[in-house]
């Protein structure tokens, strides 16, 4: 049966096969794309003149062919959904979508770079207002770009790992020939593989952060993860107290560095990477470590939370991922009180036998079970469940945070699913005797969205929100 997309491809490589060769600009027997419609358009459906919904249009246009419309709304849950018809005509364009009852009928504003015209939904009118979205061209990377900054690419080397890193190092651009110190902020990055701007669908935080301090009067430098961009060694050997002691490294390579002030140093820390600055201060002092969106609460909380995210942005129903998060608490309880590998094994696995009976051996509405229950299935949790359980039953933020001279800031983003804000917030309190700030509206990459996808988090032109920028470095500029 063909697909929507399929029969798309088809229809346009009939079209194709059918067109004059003079029209093929763009090579022998390829298609020339019109730029001035084709790319993906995003913007909003009005309501007497007030937002009601977000919209975007992916748009294929071919020179002298046929022109496909995919829509999406992000806030009704619906993605790549084909008009079935489409007829474009210079600058208008018509296209309708008899399942849905959408019809849209818009013209393309050549001076504003916009799409504007009507959109009828279930008998409704709504204005329909969208611009061509560019994934490359966000406003916060085009500020960096012009920045007054100097970008340093650096190699440090850190023998005691045999490992490199790739590194980079940002500082104001000065304007006399006098070279000033800059007091120094280290980033700190989260759990997993991440390079030095914590990269993710485009976005580079990171980057944008180290821009904002520079401009502020500090230096910042960030790197690439072990086995990372242009780092070498692996990341799974490394545990807190190797990343701890390889950031303390980081800092000394810097000692000689005429422009840099290692005696004033914040660290910026990024998820499970504030663990891993708290174990940094214990080894030498700072003046102050930033947390952005730590987890607080119990390594259990850490996972289950984590896991149960990752899981609801799947599409995974409610009642599924209450399966899997009893699953989660019975392992960690299973390992505790077998710690050794064969017991724990032999554990986890029986409590996957367990819940695979309970739930009516239904591999098909708990995937996650499939791989344990199969006959491959000790190797797997031997390889890669033990690990992950033993990891997160190892994290005890309590004790890391509790003892700590210096002074510690906690952000946390208001629709965090992987962080929630409340629990950890008063388990922040609770250990430490101070409040955390709350970033409203923003989600887990400290973006300003409320409780968005990763699909719609890639769509937003900003990297990181106003609010987080101006809370680091106003926190930044307190020490003194």
């Amino acid at each position: 049966m063909l697909t929507p997309l399929r029969t798309s491809i088809l229809a346009l490589l009939i079209v194709w096969a059918a067109l004059p060769l003079t029209a093929q600009e763009g090579g022998f027997g390829l298609p020339t794309y019109d730029t001035t419609w084709t790319g993906r358009w995003s913007g909003t459906l009005l309501q007497d003149g007030k937002r009601l919904t977000r919209v975007s249009l992916d748009i294929t246009a071919v020179v002298h062919g046929p022109t496909e419309v995919v829509y999406s709304l992000p806030d009704r849950l619906q993605y790549n959904r084909p008009f079935d018809a489409v007829r474009r005509s210079g600058d208008s364009i018509m296209c309708t979508a008899d399942d849905d009852g959408i019809t849209l009928r818009a013209v393309r504003n050549g001076k504003t770079s916009q799409i504007e015209g009507t959109w009828t939904d279930a008998s409704r009118t709504l204005t329909l207002r969208v611009g061509l979205y560019d994934a490359d061209d966000r406003p916060q990377l085009r500020a960096v770009a012009s920045a007054p900054i100097e970008r340093i690419e650096k190699t440090i080397a850190y023998p005691k790992e045999h490992v490199v890193l790739g590194a980079e190092l940002v500082i104001p651009r000065s304007t006399t020939p006098v070279t000033r110190r800059y007091p120094l902020v280290v980033f700190v990055s989260d759990a997993g593989e991440q390079d030095r701007n914590a990269s993710h669908h485009g976005h580079l935080p990171n980057l944008v952060i180290a821009e904002r301090l520079a401009r502020a009067g500090w230096a910042s430098i960030r790197w690439d993860d072990r086995g990372v961009g242009s780092s070498s060694g692996t990341l799974l050997v490394a545990g807190i107290p190797e990343l701890a002691q390889e950031v303390d490294h980081v800092i000394r390579s810097l000692g000689s560095d005429p422009r840099i002030d290692t005696s004033r140093i914040v660290l910026l820390a990024s998820g499970e990477g504030g663990l891993v600055a708290a174990a940094v201060a214990e080894r030498r002092p700072v003046d102050h470590i930033i947390l952005l969106g730590t987890p607080v609460v119990d390594g259990l909380s850490i996972m289950r939370d984590a896991f149960d995210a990752d899981e609801a942005e799947s599409g995974t129903p409610d009642h599924v991922r209450a399966v899997y998060r009893d699953m989660l608490t019975k392992w960690m309880t299973a390992i505790r009180l077998r710690p050794d590998p064969v017991g724990a094994t032999t554990a986890i696995a029986r409590i996957a036998d367990s819940i695979y009976v309970a739930t009516g051996r239904d591999l098909d509405s708990y995937p996650v079970l499939r791989r344990l229950v199969d006959s491959s299935r000790r190797s797997y949790i031997v390889g890669a469940i033990l690990p992950w359980l033993q990891r997160y039953e190892a994290l005890n933020p309590a004790a890391a945070l509790r003892p700590h001279a210096a002074t510690l800031t906690l952000l946390l983003a208001e629709d965090d699913p992987v962080v929630p804000a409340t629990p950890n917030a008063e388990a922040f309190e609770a250990i430490t005797g101070r409040q955390a700030t709350l970033i409203r509206q923003t989600n887990h990459f400290m973006q300003s969205c409320a409780t968005c996808t990763s699909m719609e988090a890639a769509d937003l032109s900003n990297t990181v929100s106003e609010v987080v920028l101006d809370a680091v470095v106003t926190t930044v500029l307190s020490v003194r």
